[in-house]
């Protein structure tokens, strides 16, 4: 006789929100035995999902490092929604839980509010700007410059050309540089905004 040991997930993430959808993403694998898992995105307007939360299914995929990612379709526009993951062998283990706001209707005019920096460098890291992030309540927020090719990191090495880079590279230096916006936390976040824009110049 043998247990399943329950999955560790690895932060979530949203982007691509339209005024109605919005993608989803966590990873999460037991890495004692790896296999996929299935999941179950819920999605609610109330933080403590108490009321009016949908849910989707979705699976992580061995193929693509235990990930799951998933629409969520149905929202309302120029809304706040929180979501997580459950596990679906164990709904006592959840991710934690991140939040996205959807856009506003195409025919509305609304304000925007977002923040820009550039030129991060690993020498002046943990780069305090992003404490202020959670207080902000950004829309979005735009990193330009130097995002994958500062050189005065460990770990990761920088990109010398975007033209001959692989796509894991750029994923590798973008998730090194965004993990250490705040110390000691994992990659993607929740109180990060709702939207990272990443510009290399």
């Amino acid at each position: 006789m043998s247990a399943k040991a329950d999955v560790s997930f690895l932060g979530v993430a949203a982007g691509d929100a339209s005024s109605t959808t919005a993608v989803l993403w966590t990873r999460a694998v037991d890495t004692n035995a790896p296999a996929a898992a299935m999941l179950t995105a819920q999605v609610s307007t109330d933080a403590g999902f108490s009321t009016s939360v949908s849910t989707f299914s979705v699976s992580t995929d061995a193929t693509k490092d235990y990930t799951a990612k998933t629409t969520a379709g149905g929202l309302a526009s120029n809304t706040r929604y929180y979501y997580r993951f459950v596990d679906s062998l164990n709904t006592n283990n959840v991710s934690i839980t991140g939040t996205f706001k959807t856009a506003p209707d195409s025919n509305s005019a609304t304000s925007l509010h977002f923040g820009f920096s550039g030129d991060c460098d690993g020498l002046i890291r943990p780069y305090d700007l992003a404490s202020v992030f959670p207080a902000q309540n950004l829309d979005f927020f735009a990193f330009l410059g130097d995002t994958i090719y500062e050189t005065a990191s460990t770990g990761s090495a920088a990109v010398t050309s975007t033209a001959s880079a692989t796509k894991a590279q750029l994923a590798s230096q973008f998730c090194h540089q965004i993990s250490r916006t705040v110390p000691a936390r994992a990659c993607r976040r929740p109180e990060l905004p709702p939207a990272v824009f990443c510009i290399p110049r």
